[in-house]
């Protein structure tokens, strides 16, 4: 399988790889936006192959399309954060044994130490990054083992992450909910920046035509049946509304889609409610919805438009609405900013776990307390450490 060949083949060679390292720092005055073949990436390598056995780590292949411009294509590709056009390509990462707890600490776990020495013994580290053309990616997926290449996952970034990130958080996801299906990520070009923020507005909008071109593909090109869709923060804006007009254009689509995961959507509340459920839930999708009053990033975006709540927001702004189960993980949020539980926060990967994994509906779930919403007959969801313990007022 291609699997074992990269595999392997990155825990060979060390002495060519220290070439590679000495004439990348040669011959390049400057190096491109996100350097993942360069002379960082050369230097872990050979750094791997003398210090970690492949006996402890767990491998995790995720397959991508992303419509950022792409340096020099082909295998370990360097990907940058400007706009380009949609590519696919297939990804390698690793996940260690021995040191790694399932998202307890897992800031430090995704990100790493500073600089260019992240180690793979500790951190989640991608190993490589190759583009495909169409037919060489497609034919590879359609031949993975049957029992994984019926159902898969798809993850959808949000605002300021990098191509590396995104890739990682897919691989770590799979790994942590114990998904045994196939796992893609669609990477838009975000700038991974803090301050671009109306950057990554446009181009997430941007981004809608090649977000659908890959469902389509992935629906039309491979063996999935069921692909079930998590779209973080600022991704939920490009992922909403690119469903709804696929089904609009295409409801034969509806039937290839399963679960729609938006963790902590930066969408304006009422425009959701008003304008994207409804035309989302006429066809039936069904959606979980992640909130968190504890979530400085949504609180931040928020002010920046005029105050207006986001969905991803709890307390007195969490949106209940008829066909979307909403979870409040306000209570065991512990992430740095509540913006990443979905990732970051064990009970919550369970959670989706119990969704994805063991397809069971809220009711159905653990750690899971119905409470009714204001005077109507909706109830949303709290998910709490101790079912025993009064809820807050």
């Amino acid at each position: 399988m291609r699997i074992y060949s990269l595999i392997t083949s990155l825990f060979k060679h060390q002495k060519l790889w220290l070439g590679l390292l000495v004439f990348s720092l040669s011959s390049c005055s400057m190096t491109p936006t996100l350097q993942y073949a360069g002379a960082n990436s050369a230097f872990e390598r050979y750094q791997i192959a003398d210090k970690v056995s492949l006996d402890e780590l767990d491998f995790v292949e995720v397959h991508y399309a992303t419509n950022r411009l792409i340096q020099s294509p082909g295998k370990l590709a360097n990907i940058t954060d400007d706009r380009g056009s949609l590519t696919y390509g297939a990804s390698l990462i690793s996940i260690p044994k021995a040191t790694y707890q399932t998202a307890d600490a897992k800031l430090a776990f995704v990100w790493g130490p500073v600089g260019i020495n992240r180690n793979p013994s500790k951190n989640i580290f991608l190993h490589d990054v190759s583009t495909l053309n169409p037919s060489e990616f497609f034919h590879e997926v359609s031949h993975t083992e049957k029992s994984q290449n019926d159902h898969a996952l798809l993850y959808v970034h949000g605002y300021n992450v990098t191509f590396e990130n995104a890739i990682r958080i897919a691989a770590q996801l799979k790994h942590d909910m114990g998904f045994s299906g196939l796992a893609f990520a669609f990477s838009w070009p975000s700038r991974g920046n803090f301050a671009q923020y109306t950057v990554d507005e446009a181009n997430v909008e941007w981004s809608k035509v090649d977000f659908i071109k890959t469902v389509k593909s992935i629906c039309d090109q491979t063996q999935v049946k069921t692909l079930d869709i998590i779209a973080h923060s600022m991704g939920s804006r490009l992922v909403t509304s690119a469903l709804i007009n696929l089904f609009n254009d295409s409801p034969s689509y509806r039937k290839c889609l399963g679960e729609l995961v938006l963790a902590s959507p930066d969408i304006d509340a009422d425009y959701f409610k008003r304008d994207l459920l409804p035309r989302l839930s006429a066809h039936h999708l069904p959606i979980t919805l992640y909130s968190s009053s504890k979530d400085v990033a949504l609180k931040a975006s928020k002010t920046i438009h005029g105050k207006y709540p986001r969905a991803g927001e709890s307390g007195k702004d969490i949106t209940v609405a008829k066909g979307v189960e909403t979870i409040d993980t306000s209570e065991v949020s512990d992430s740095m900013f509540g913006h990443s539980d979905y990732a970051e926060t064990a009970i919550l990967i369970k959670d989706l776990s119990g969704l994805l994994v063991e397809g069971k509906r809220a009711e159905q779930r653990e750690h899971l307390v119905a409470v009714p919403y204001q005077n109507t007959e909706l109830n949303y969801w709290i998910l709490r450490h101790n079912l025993t313990q009064p809820l807050k007022q």
